[in-house]
């Protein structure tokens, strides 16, 4: 199996997590900012939690292209 097509798609899926992630979160806080300043800390647990997902498909993905 080619690692580095794997890697690539890594590599692609973390930079459209970390993207998507921001701009979901700045297009909530601007819609809905009393839901967000009521449930902060559970919003960012969710953010967190997406933003570390997206950062290791990315290390991880340019660690397999790199072999």
């Amino acid at each position: 199996m080619d690692t580095r097509s794997l890697g690539m798609g890594l590599i692609l899926f973390g930079i459209l997590a970390i993207g998507g992630t921001v701009d979901g979160a700045r297009r909530k806080i601007a819609a809905q900012p009393d839901w967000v300043a009521m449930n902060w800390k559970s919003y960012v647990k969710g953010l967190a939690g997406w933003l570390v997902v997206g950062a290791l498909a990315l290390l991880g993905g340019i660690v397999m292209a790199l072999v």
